[in-house]
């Protein structure tokens, strides 16, 4: 991560499944995209950790319990 903050950054982080680029930084986005395109077995590893914090974190369930909570807590106000 390259001084990246946030929500998805920490996640991108937490499950090294990216690179964090701070909005801008042009010159970081570009040594980011040279270095993963001449490490395909860093992005077949960055592609399999995504797909693990996917199922962990967002899945299909999980997001319908998360609206309905809200929701309900809404109606209840």
């Amino acid at each position: 991560m390259t001084g990246a903050t946030g929500e998805i950054a920490n996640l991108v982080k937490e499950y090294s499944c990216g690179t964090g680029i701070k909005p801008g930084d042009d010159h970081a986005m570009a040594q980011a995209i040279g270095a993963l395109s001449r490490d395909r077995a860093r992005c077949d590893t960055m592609g399999r950790n995504a797909r693990i914090m996917l199922d962990a974190k967002f899945t299909r369930r999980r997001q319908l319990e998360t609206w309905s909570t809200l929701l309900g807590r809404i109606a209840a106000a």
